[in-house]
């Protein structure tokens, strides 16, 4: 064999690897699998904020508790101080305060007096209350 017919011999066979690869890694579809249909596993942790938890949620009534009261309270808020703040959530129709710092339940005692204002007389009991705080603050 000639050194002319040697190249084009390995020409060749260098151009079918390459165009092997190509078509192996490339072109050549890949076929998926399909998995089965598994139910998802239930959280192995509590979700306490019911903005992010996965179950639906249960919406209390009160049905002592005056419309327009509750309505009042509503109309106020978002409502702010440096030891808490209160907001309704409309979806979840609960109120969700949040304790900003230490001392834990004199500010929780505040955020229950800001509702006793309207006319209630046991905020907990008369509607659906969510109570939180920042981070390192908590119940002693």
């Amino acid at each position: 064999m000639s050194n002319k017919n040697l190249f084009i011999f390995i020409f060749l066979l260098a151009l079918i690897a390459t165009l092997l690869a190509i078509w192996t890694f490339v072109l050549k579809p890949t076929q998926k699998t399909p998995s089965p249909a598994l139910p998802s596993p239930p959280p192995s942790f509590f979700f306490p904020s019911p903005l992010l938890s996965p179950f639906p949620p249960s919406y209390p009534s009160f049905p002592s508790l005056p419309k327009e009261t509750k309505e009042n309270i509503i109309d106020s808020l978002p409502y702010e101080t440096d030891g808490y703040s209160i907001q309704y959530l409309t979806k979840t129709d609960k109120f969700f305060i949040l304790i900003k710092q230490n001392p834990y339940q004199q500010y929780k005692d505040q955020a229950l007096a800001w509702f006793k204002n309207f006319g209630l007389e046991n905020p907990e009991e008369e509607l659906s209350l969510f109570f939180t705080s920042s981070r390192w603050v908590a119940p002693e």
